[in-house]
């Protein structure tokens, strides 16, 4: 699992990047979102108090109303209990359930770079619906096009993450339009092709529905120039195009949906190695990734591990949740080479992590392959 320094931890717990006075980030990012301001003084006017009163509050907010409750719960050990005590208080005091999982929806901030940033730290941070709220508000606001397609590409990948791929293609469909109105052929194959992997991931489609999806994508590479200069947003490039014939055949193999042929496995695996050796490391996380699958498929599980590791080591952490992707694999090598309950424990740490990140494409996944593990060992009927 991944004991020693050199090898990846694929458990290990990521926090979210925020500042250290977390009241005061989320209170200047609300006033943001809503009224466009973040300053202690901005924020005064708005409430219609004074600075000082507001820079006050901000830094040290046990010490106003909070403190009555604080001085309640501070006996109290198990935190479960006091998360319960203080639902109830907010609940009671302003009428507002703290677990209901709702959807902000900002209206008043302007689409800028800013706008961009905050939506991304939404994602990283693991709140994918309020990162998709926030993208697409810009969206509706944004007259400049790389602006405008960089908050698209924002919104899909935090509708796929939250496994909405309804909303998700509704996002694709606008990324197509957004290519083709503006003569962008690579761009608009980007919506064709995040078209194909939306319906592709989906636990019931078929490979013949998946094959008029994919030819229309190459249908529109025929038409692609060179890449003089990588834009801001994503467009499909040469690399998506050599890799996705042999990325769609993976993951129906993985689900049964087409079976596992040896010497058709092994073509992949030349090809994909192939291609690694020509492409720039930064960019061979998914080669890498793909080449463990398929080593995996051919139960050539030492060389899945290497090609596992590989991936990691070259992702530089640019690949978002590459930690989980990299840890469902790993669980998958484990079941075939480690005692079940070992695999078990991985899996359930793991379900943890992502249920944090709120990422429920791969909860999906790694719950299926924790449920099986756990029906096998069930006692035998008498």
């Amino acid at each position: 699992m991944g004991s020693s320094p050199e090898e990846p931890v694929y458990l290990a717990t990521v926090k979210p990047k925020r500042e250290k006075d977390i009241f005061a980030d989320i209170v200047r990012q609300a006033f943001f979102l809503e009224l466009n301001c973040t300053k202690d003084g901005q924020i005064a006017k708005a409430i219609r108090r004074s600075p000082g009163l507001v820079s006050s509050f901000l830094k040290s907010p046990g010490e106003k109303e909070s403190e009555a409750l604080s001085t309640l719960i501070s006996p109290l050990r198990d935190e479960g209990m006091k998360r319960r005590i203080i639902r109830a208080w907010a609940d009671a005091r302003f009428g507002i359930d703290l677990l209901e999982r709702t959807q902000a929806r900002p209206r008043k901030a302007l689409a800028s770079q800013e706008l961009l940033k905050r939506a991304k730290r939404y994602l990283v941070e693991g709140e994918p619906l309020l990162a998709a709220s926030v993208a697409m508000d810009g969206v509706s606001k944004s007259p400049d096009r790389p602006l405008y397609d960089q908050l698209l590409d924002c919104a899909h990948h935090a509708y796929t993450v939250y496994d909405l791929s309804g909303k998700a293609m509704q996002v694709a469909r606008v990324i197509v339009e957004s290519g083709r109105t503006s003569g962008d052929a690579r761009r608009e194959a980007r919506g064709y092709f995040n078209r194909l992997m939306n319906v592709a991931g989906m636990p019931d489609s078929k490979p013949l529905e998946v094959q008029d999806l994919l030819n229309d994508v190459f249908k529109l590479a025929a038409a692609f120039g060179p890449v003089k200069e990588r834009p801001p947003y994503q467009i499909v490039t040469d690399l998506d195009l050599a890799i996705l014939p042999a990325r769609i055949q993976i993951g129906f193999m993985e689900r049964g949906a087409l079976s596992a042929d040896r010497s058709e496995l092994t073509g992949i695996a030349t090809h994909l190695a192939r291609l690694a050796e020509t492409t720039p490391k930064k960019e061979r996380f998914l080669l890498y990734f793909l080449l463990a699958r398929t080593f995996l498929l051919l139960e050539e599980t030492h060389a899945a591990s290497e090609y596992l590791e590989k991936a990691y080591s070259s992702h530089s952490g640019g690949i978002y949740l590459a930690r989980e992707i990299c840890g469902l694999v790993e669980a998958r090598i484990m079941s075939k080479t480690d005692l079940p309950g070992r695999t078990v424990q991985f899996l359930s740490l793991l379900s943890r992590n992502v249920q944090r990140r709120w990422d429920m494409r791969h909860l999906r996944s790694i719950e299926n392959d924790l449920a099986r593990l756990e029906a096998g060992s069930f006692p035998q009927v008498r």
